[in-house]
């Protein structure tokens, strides 16, 4: 073929070679054939040409990028003149994808987003309550240190993703903590959030997390706090369960406890289903929770019992029971209504 590498082998010394019958289209008489130096196969022109064509044909968005390969052995083809606009494009796809990957950011903006990055993680590691790092997971860290290290922007989106997932897993353990039994706490909620902080640190290559996997992991964080809940509500509940109420609760266990993820049909089923028993959490007409339940609005002049879970509540003469405590709720007073410390900040009489 004109302007292609001149095949080594003569189509009459070496006929049994390069008229070897492959795509039928070897043995015609004006049969013409391209050389591909990678891997020195010589191909009757019109079926290679079928070969590209295919190839170019197939190749979308959703296939990855890649080279024409030789129909003989698969064997990638980089280099032919024919097809030179061919591997143009695939590599300009590749250049796009490597501008995704290394962004346009100069070193300096560079540097600077690595210096911001350190701050964040040494912030985190210092506020952190429940979460404890291992070795391995400060020495993954411990690059933001180096300024000759190079850094891609999906290498600190990586970074931004990782420090920011910890954050929410330090949250979400404090609130398991304080709110649920320790044997509760420990069999349903650190365990599941040590699996999610140790998973965050199996990407490799420094590559970003795809969106999928962001995706699931803020469904499995989302899952963990309404276990976190489900389990506090069900501590919470004083008196026995009607049938269809424990069924309910039931339910809700059942949709933070299923295997696979959390999906969003699982959240709304749940979301309804915390609508529809919200009353065996709270007060007639007030939204409150139980460490409020004990508050008392104003001045207190009686006691009683709480008619939800039965303990004495209220006092007298403004003055509460040692085991309830003001809540601003209604009156929006920092103390009760003629109670000492009320009166103690109250401003000198004029003269």
């Amino acid at each position: 073929m004109y302007g292609e590498s001149c095949p080594q082998k003569c189509r009459i010394c070496d006929r049994d070679f390069v008229q070897e019958i492959f795509f039928v289209y070897e043995g015609e008489p004006d049969a013409r054939f391209v050389f591909l130096p990678d891997c020195k196969h010589i191909i009757q022109v019109t079926a290679l040409d079928q070969s590209i064509n295919k190839f170019v044909n197939e190749s979308n968005d959703k296939t990855a990028i890649r080279f024409p390969v030789c129909p003989r052995c698969s064997r990638r083809i980089y280099r032919c003149t024919r097809y030179t606009p061919v591997f143009n494009k695939v590599y300009g796809l590749i250049s796009q994808d490597k501008k995704k990957i290394l962004g346009d950011k100069s070193k300096e903006e560079m540097n600077q987003c690595r210096q911001e990055l350190l701050i964040e993680y040494e912030t985190m590691k210092m506020s952190s309550k429940e979460i404890v790092l291992h070795p391995t997971n400060k020495d993954f860290f411990s690059i933001l240190t180096s300024k000759d290290h190079f850094f891609s922007n999906d290498k600190l989106n990586l970074f931004t993703n990782i420090i920011g997932f910890l954050i929410d897993i330090d949250k979400t353990a404090a609130e398991g903590f304080k709110k649920l039994p320790k044997d509760v706490f420990k069999r349903r909620v650190i365990s599941s959030l040590s699996l999610v902080k140790n998973y965050l640190f199996t990407q490799r290559c420094g590559r970003n997390f795809a969106e999928q996997q962001l995706n699931d992991i803020d469904s499995e964080l989302k899952r963990i706090r309404r276990v976190i809940y489900i389990e506090s509500f069900i501590c919470s509940i004083k008196r026995s369960l009607e049938a269809h109420e424990k069924d309910g609760l039931d339910c809700m266990q059942n949709l933070t406890s299923k295997v696979g993820p959390f999906t969003d049909d699982d959240q709304a089923k749940f979301n309804v289903l915390v609508e529809k028993f919200q009353y065996l959490n709270n007060l007639p007409g007030l939204r409150i929770n139980e460490d409020e339940r004990k508050s008392i609005c104003g001045g207190a002049n009686e006691v009683s019992d709480c008619p939800d879970c039965g303990e004495r509540i209220g006092g007298q003469d403004h003055n509460l029971l040692e085991t309830n405590r003001h809540s601003s709720l209604m009156d929006s007073l920092q103390y009760a209504a003629w109670s000492n410390e009320a009166n103690l900040r109250q401003p000198p009489a004029l003269h």
